[in-house]
């Protein structure tokens, strides 16, 4: 049984959707049903949404950054990043270059 942690509040209709993606059967999961991606853009979660304009990229932007600063970096908080170190550098990270090698044992 999934568990949702209380201090984050989230309404049944998203946690009922949360839980149907979820499905551990692939053939029960939501999306996946007869009805398809119908079923899905049906469920009560999705109500109010215009999945023609959607489509079309006509749904204006439910958030618009502040781009005011040449460095963007006033949307992040000054804590977020802290754990990154500035004296890292790109040289000291080893990446292997051979062909195929990032996927080779996927």
């Amino acid at each position: 049984t999934l568990k949702f942690p209380e201090e984050v509040p989230l309404s049944d209709a998203a946690k009922d959707v949360i839980v149907r993606l979820l499905h551990p059967t692939p053939h029960l999961r939501l999306g996946c049903l007869k009805e398809g991606v119908e079923g899905l853009k049906r469920h009560p979660f999705f109500e109010g949404i215009d999945f023609v304009a959607l489509a079309r990229r006509e749904v204006p932007t439910p958030y618009l950054p502040d781009t005011a600063s040449d460095n963007g970096l006033v949307n992040f908080s000054k804590d977020d990043g802290d754990e990154y170190d500035s004296s890292d550098s790109e040289e000291d990270i080893s990446i292997p270059v051979e062909p195929g090698c990032w996927f080779a044992n996927f």
